[in-house]
């Protein structure tokens, strides 16, 4: 579905999608499981700053992301989905959507501070080659939770991926 625009809704608060990281069945809180996850780690159940020497990239910038540097990132901001829709949601499908594997990526603080709780019209990644992989997940995430995206975010997001499907033989974004 698209919106002409994206509209305010009132009274979001982030506490609204949960308090903090859900805890997940292996203990591990979902912050934990995404960045085990991320540096290819056995377990969350040792703490990164015990981790052998490991730095991947940023899928947002493209630079180096030592585990130290981590913050989660929603692909579909929680703000932008309360502002979508979300807030007529349980609390239940919010604490859901805000601990979704799907809707998480591991970059640098600086990236998620940058793009905040904005959408493709307004952010992309300033890594040129994820550009497309970021705008396929949000469409994803978007999908499955029924979102709507603005016509502009569309826009941004079909930009981001013009010749790529064509070129490797993808599908074309799910709307």
């Amino acid at each position: 579905m698209t919106l002409p625009s994206r509209e305010t809704a009132p009274d979001y608060t982030r506490a609204k999608f949960g308090d903090g990281w859900a805890y997940q069945p292996t203990g591990c809180t979902t912050r934990e499981t995404a960045m085990a996850a991320a540096y290819d780690q056995p377990t969350c159940s040792i703490p990164y700053s015990q981790w052998e020497p490991v730095t991947i990239t940023d899928p947002y910038t493209g630079d180096p992301l030592p585990p130290e540097d981590v913050e989660l990132d929603h692909v579909f901001p929680l703000r932008a989905a309360w502002d979508m829709g979300a807030h007529s949601w349980s609390d239940e499908k919010r604490r859901t959507f805000a601990n979704d594997p799907a809707n998480l990526i591991v970059t640098s603080s600086a990236a998620n501070q940058s793009k905040s709780d904005k959408l493709p019209s307004q952010w992309l990644p300033s890594s040129r080659s994820y550009r497309c992989d970021y705008s396929r997940r949000l469409a994803t995430v978007a999908n499955a939770y029924g979102l709507p995206v603005t016509r502009a975010d569309k826009a941004a997001m079909r930009r981001s991926c013009a010749t790529l499907p064509a070129m490797l033989g993808l599908p074309a974004l799910p709307f």
